[in-house]
């Protein structure tokens, strides 16, 4: 996120080539961050100053900008409060259009999920250190 603005980190990927055909929708912007719990005047803050859980949120926020149909999340509610954590997860439980692959250890996420698939380590095999 570097030096940037959060707004700056969320326009950027809209300069890039393979998104030349996307729109920036700033009514879009202010409608995700109202349904994450995040305040409109971090759009002004470097991004490098925000918490843990403000990062996680702003990511997953810029990648739902470009408006994909499938998403692979990794533990996107780690280092959220339960109740962020619960509205974020609402909001994505409620996007009947899209696809969500969660790698998590989040109860709540698999509660919610249409299907699960648990791995478990085998007997016998060994971690890397």
């Amino acid at each position: 996120m570097g030096n940037l603005t959060v707004l700056e980190f969320l326009q950027h990927p809209f300069s890039f080539k393979a998104n030349h055909t996307l729109n920036w929708d700033e009514f879009f912007l202010h409608q995700l961050m109202h349904s994450f719990h995040l305040e409109k005047d971090l759009l002004q803050k470097k991004a490098s100053l925000l918490s843990g859980g403000e990062k996680q949120r702003i990511a997953l926020l810029s990648s739902l900008l470009l408006k994909r149909e499938i998403y692979l999340l990794d533990e996107v509610t780690s280092a959220l409060d339960d109740e962020t954590r619960m509205a974020v997860v609402e909001y994505l439980r409620q996007q009947d259009k899209l696809t969500f692959l969660f790698v998590s250890h989040d109860k709540y996420i698999k509660s919610m999920s249409r299907k699960t698939l648990t791995l478990k380590k085998e007997q016998g095999t060994r971690t890397a250190p």
